[in-house]
């Protein structure tokens, strides 16, 4: 594959209510980068018409991942809920590191973006590369304790895999960080409570933490002067924060749109945003993003709060009745076949 500029890769399963927004903003303001989504039938369709290229996941097929299928296990607390699910979201995480590999080794790419699916991509990519390329940066993650996220260097991505496989084939690491989970779990990282329970597991965090010890360490998030690149909306990171969601009450970076960047605001200084994750927005706010994006081609440019893109309280009710309904149905089926 001969490409001019580094594709930007996404890994999804499903076709979640958001994909559509994440994906048309990262085309209207990377409109010359190949966009590849490596997914599944579900959301094949919406990365056509999103003009985004589309690869299987059930394609991958190495070595590597036929390894880490054999050897993961979910290395949790006892309450953690992908001892329940009927797709261990934790493993998909770390699966789609093996699934981007594969497609980059396939298809001879040497580097590349690579973001999570949630990832709002509000910037032309192509105003980062030049410095990082100057300074000889290869692969990065957004902040402290995130796995590798941003620029791609397709080597250093087999050598995080092979970390990954060696973490699970390691007996005596996973017994002892497995005795940590169960007898000492407010010791375990990026554990939290909920419902009384402590909620952890060994993940791609955690190996993230793990390889960059003993690598170059390079955080994306304020790598370039000015900017940043988020790692998760619903942390304040010394950000300015506002709340969102009439019923969920969500905690979130302040985002103002200025018709032009988007920014927050962090120690009195507005700061541009080149990246903002979305986890846990509604779709709703995530059409804002789009809606913004937009009207900067437009002749309407216009100012806005993120606060303009939260859902009514009626719509969360209902948001919130089907997400359990189906979460039940699920179960059920589960059961039955």
């Amino acid at each position: 594959m001969s490409i001019s500029l580094p594709s930007v890769i996404f890994v999804h399963f499903g076709n979640t209510p958001y994909l559509t927004y994440t994906l048309s903003i990262a085309k209207l303001t990377n409109p010359d980068r190949e966009m590849v989504l490596i997914g599944d039938d579900e959301n094949k369709k919406t990365a056509f018409n999103c003009g985004w290229k589309h690869a299987k996941i059930s394609q991958t097929n190495s070595n590597l991942f036929n390894i880490f299928q054999k050897k993961y296990k979910l290395i949790a607390t006892e309450h953690h809920p992908d001892r329940h699910r009927t797709v261990d979201l934790n493993k998909f995480c770390f699966e789609r590191y093996f699934h981007a590999l594969y497609f980059a080794q396939e298809n001879r790419i040497e580097k590349f973006w690579m973001f999570d699916s949630d990832d709002i991509i509000v910037e032309n990519l192509n105003c980062f590369e030049c410095k990082l390329f100057e300074e000889d940066i290869k692969f990065t993650r957004m902040a402290y304790n995130t796995p590798p996220r941003g620029l791609m260097n397709t080597q250093s991505l087999e050598n995080f895999c092979i970390s990954i496989n060696e973490n699970f084939s390691n007996e005596e690491f996973i017994s002892a960080y497995q005795k940590i989970l169960y007898e000492n779990p407010e010791k375990a990282k990026f554990s939290n409570i909920q419902s009384g329970n402590y909620i952890a597991a060994f993940s791609d965090m955690n190996s993230g933490d793990l390889f960059f010890s003993h690598q170059k360490e390079v955080h994306l998030a304020d790598s370039i002067p000015g900017w940043h690149f988020d790692d998760c909306i619903l942390h304040a990171n010394h950000f300015n924060t506002t709340t969102i969601g009439s019923y969920s009450k969500m905690n979130v970076k302040e985002v103002e749109f200025n018709g032009k960047n988007f920014t927050v605001c962090r120690g009195g200084q507005a700061i541009n945003f080149a990246t903002i994750n979305g986890s846990g927005l509604p779709w709703q706010t995530f059409s804002w993003f789009f809606k913004c994006v937009k009207s900067r081609n437009s002749t309407r440019q216009i100012k806005s709060h993120i606060s303009a893109g939260q859902p009514s309280f009626l719509a969360e009710i209902l948001y919130v009745f089907r997400r359990n309904a189906i979460s039940k149905i699920k179960k059920i089926k589960s059961k039955l076949f």
